[in-house]
């Protein structure tokens, strides 16, 4: 029994690695210019791959959210998608165990739902890791305020002007 798992194991095995190899997070350096100090800062912004999140997702439940740094939603994912995984086998077996044809309908039809809904989880979860690793570098700090910035010039003796709000709670 244990000789018919073994090629799907190393298919998800290799999978899993290419998709790691391939769909790794990037770290990219950033030079900041502060005020008229003109004091040069180098920092480095990690960025997550949208498209390897949402194939993550695909392959194995909650894993696109674990890889954007998401444990407690990675396990909520991977718990509805394996107990609706179970219910489907449970359903589909109380189904054949079925002495009445009308019981028979009311699991296959149980059945079908939870296959229904395990759909619209899997595609739910792939959006929501493509759409947490676009957001993985955002910036959410509360630190806003106004202040006058010049923007660029446009001409010789022509400066545009602009102003940045900013509010801090």
């Amino acid at each position: 029994m244990i000789r018919r798992y073994v090629p799907a194991l190393f298919f998800w095995l290799f999978l899993f690695a290419i998709l790691n190899r391939v769909y790794s997070q990037d770290t990219t350096a950033v030079k900041i210019v502060s005020g008229s100090d003109s004091v040069i800062d180098s920092i480095r912004i990690e960025k997550k791959s949208p498209t390897g999140a949402m194939l993550r997702s695909m392959v194995l439940p909650g894993w696109g959210q674990f890889y954007n740094n998401k444990p407690w939603k990675a396990l909520l994912v991977a718990g509805s998608e394996i107990g609706l995984t179970v219910n489907i086998v449970l359903q589909n077996q109380w189904a054949q165990d079925a002495k009445t044809a009308n019981d028979r309908a009311f699991y296959v039809n149980n059945r079908n739902l939870a296959i229904w809904y395990l759909a619209a989880l899997i595609l739910y979860s792939m959006a929501d890791a493509y759409v947490d690793a676009h957001l993985f570098d955002f910036d959410e700090s509360p630190n806003l305020s106004i202040s006058p910035t010049t923007i660029h010039r446009l001409e010789e003796g022509h400066f545009a002007m602009g102003i940045q709000l900013v509010c801090t709670f």
